[in-house]
């Protein structure tokens, strides 16, 4: 078996190593993602239609986080019907080909 082991690059911030590790261990399915450091924690906001989606990133955040001394992880992934919310001040517009 096959064991995948992320590499944390010294010169990406923590912030996009959780965030490219949330997107990738979720296949996308964490709508409007946003990885946040403010003082000494690290905030994970977003929208999914799952349970077992919002526990792959929660996995993915301490993964990618590490050790012991690690900032302290604050999870804000609402799980709900499969359309998230619009953010204030935006508008999504789907266009057929």
């Amino acid at each position: 078996m096959l064991t995948e082991h992320p590499v944390r690059s010294s010169s990406l911030p923590a912030e996009l190593a959780i965030e490219r590790l949330i997107r990738q261990r979720t296949w996308g399915r964490v709508a409007q993602l946003q990885v946040q450091r403010v003082d000494e924690r690290i905030i994970v906001r977003g929208y999914t239609s799952s349970y077992y989606v919002k526990q792959l990133a929660i996995q993915a955040a301490l993964e990618a986080l590490g050790g012991v001394n690690s900032p302290h992880l604050e999870v804000d992934i609402e799980v709900g019907p499969s359309t998230a919310p619009a953010s204030p001040g935006r508008e999504y517009h789907f266009v057929r080909p």
